[in-house]
This record gives structure tokens, sequence and C-alpha cells, in this order.
């Protein structure tokens, strides 16, 4: 029944778009930028406290209930016990730690929401409304009654997580990003990549000499001579070091030193060996613009760039922010 309980918890506020305020956190570490965190006794079953809003324990345990469901969808139970850094933390204990970081998150851009001129509206509150109704009609009782949930609580998880998600789109909308066709062209090559070193079994790169480097560029150009015969994937793939030479990419996604003639070239066109510090390079063009891959590049960086400029204001929100954390309480939930 917990799992069930938590899978409608993933569901219904991955509709939203806002898990866990997820929507930019996943880089983002609050410890980078709160200094005033301390083990405070709070009253009630009240855990931490940002910004003058609570986070309870019960709907922690909620956002805990969630998060554990998910992770062991994707890995499996055993992955809690493992473990993560040479100081013994365990998987479960960074997940745990990753959850008060995003309620900490989710609670302070909420804090923030009047200064924008942000709020729910009649709209919002239908949806959310309707969003409670669908969560308390898939859960029996005894579910409820084991997590101590009441419709208050419930729509205020569904109310914080709507209003954080209007909060990021009111300030990052119009924010004026540098995201065209032009800086995000996708372009699909094959490419044959001749490596000027060795490794060895510990992963160490020895570079050839500069005679031995006069050998690797002539199998560069009997490999280009090769591809402007016959078939330009086949000749890649035989004698490349890339395990797959298709590939569909950006500029930022190649070595400088070579980039820029690798992006000059046509449908259908080879380029001469072109040499980067570590590699000799040859190009064969299938696409200049995938403008499908180019679309969701320009995407990407749209939500990149709406991203950073909001961790910008976040960081300066929690510079001056009261965080307050009953980490004995904390320690308890399970």
């Amino acid at each position: 029944m917990k799992k069930n309980f938590a899978a409608i918890i993933i569901a219904l506020i991955a509709v939203l778009g806002v898990f866990l305020g997820i929507f930019i956190y996943d880089k983002t570490n609050i410890r980078q930028y709160v200094e005033n965190r301390r083990n405070k006794k709070l009253e009630n079953d009240v855990v931490a406290s940002v910004a003058g809003k609570n986070i309870t324990e019960t709907e922690a345990r909620v956002y805990l209930a969630a998060m554990r469901s998910k992770v062991e969808g994707i890995y499996g139970g055993e992955i809690w016990d493992y473990t993560v850094d040479d100081e013994g933390t365990k998987y479960s204990e960074l997940m745990k730690k990753s959850v008060l970081d995003k309620l900490i998150y989710v609670k302070l851009v909420c804090a923030n929401a009047k200064e924008y001129g942000v709020e729910l509206d009649a709209d919002d509150r239908i949806d959310i409304q309707g969003y409670t109704d669908n969560f308390f009609a898939g859960i029996s009782q005894e579910t409820a009654e084991e997590y101590m949930l009441t419709e208050e609580i419930v729509k205020k998880i569904f109310e914080e997580n709507v209003l954080a998600a209007k909060v990021y789109d009111k300030i990052t909308l119009n924010y004026d990003v540098d995201a065209n066709e032009d800086n995000c062209r996708q372009a699909r090559f094959v490419i044959a990549k001749i490596d000027k070193f060795t490794v060895d079994s510990d992963g160490n790169k020895t570079y050839y000499s500069e005679e031995e480097l006069t050998a690797v560029k002539n199998t560069a150009l009997g490999v280009r001579q090769s591809m402007r015969t016959g078939n330009a994937y086949q000749a890649a793939k035989a004698s490349g070091s890339l395990e797959e030479p298709r590939v569909t990419c950006g500029t930022e996604d190649l070595p400088e030193d070579v980039r820029e003639a690798a992006f000059a070239l046509t449908d259908g066109a080879l380029s001469e060996v072109l040499e980067s510090k570590d590699a000799f390079y040859i190009f064969y063009c299938e696409e200049d613009n995938d403008a499908d891959a180019t679309a969701n590049a320009i995407q990407d960086k749209i939500t990149k760039d709406r991203n950073s400029y909001f961790n910008t204001l976040y960081a300066l929100w929690s510079e001056s922010a009261s965080i307050e954390i009953d980490e004995d309480k904390w320690d308890e939930i399970d």
C-alpha cells in the first residue's frame, strides 16, 4: 500500500511538472548558499522553518515516500545501502538530504511570491481541488490514516508546487535568452577519429612521438580516402576510435580546433584531415542542419539560460533567508 500511495503522489505532482521543485533544482545545491542553518527545537510536528514557512513531519513523509517509490522503481530496493563516498555515506542518507534541500527550495521560492506579484488564481484553485480530490479517490482510508493525511495537508502540497512553478515562470518567461538556430544548430556527421595516443590498462595516456605521429597522420589520410571512395560509415567505424561514428551534435560538442571546419561543411561534403590536440579527424556531413535536433537544442538552451538566471536570484534570496531545522526530528523520520 505504501508504494501505491507514493506512486500516486509522484504521478500527480509530475503532472504539474514541479515534483519537489526539481524543475531547476537538480544542479543546484542549497548548501552553497545557506549559512544560517542551525539545530533548533521547533514546536509540534514542525521539522524545519524556511523564511517563516513550516515544513511539517507529515508533509516531509509524503515527499520522502514519493522519492523512495521513484528511486526504487529505477534502481530497486537494494540501492539504499549502497555506499556513495569514502566517508561511508549511504545512498539513503544522500537522498534524504536531497529531499530536505528540495523542500527548502519550494518553501523559499513560495516565500518570495508576493514580491513578484504572483499568487494562485481561481483557475489554479479549481485545478488544485481536482488534484486533491483525485488523490484521495486513489488511496484507502487506512493509507490516509497511516500517513496522517488530511485534505488541508495534501492541498497545501499542491498549492506550493503550483505557486513555485508560477514564480519561476513569472521571473524567467521574458528573460532575454540567447538561443537561436545559429548558435544551436545541430548537424549529423560520420566522424573518423584517429587518436594521437595509446591508453594502458589503468587508463593512462601515452602520446606518440613526432615520428610516430607522421605515420598516424598517413593512416588518417588513408581513412579519408576510404571514406571518399567507399562507404563513409563503414570506413570510419573500421578505422577510427569512436564506437559509434554517426553523431548528431552542435559546435560545443567538438574540440575547438576542428569545430569551425566541421560546421562549414554542407550536406554530402567530406572534410580534409583535421587536427586537434588529441586526434586527427575526418568529418562526412550527412545533414548540416538536423531540424528536430536543432529545435530541441534551442529549447534546451532556453531552459538552461532561464535556470541560470533564476538560480542567481535564488542565491540572493537564500543569503538573507532564515532557515531553521530541528535535526533531531528530521533524523527520526524514516
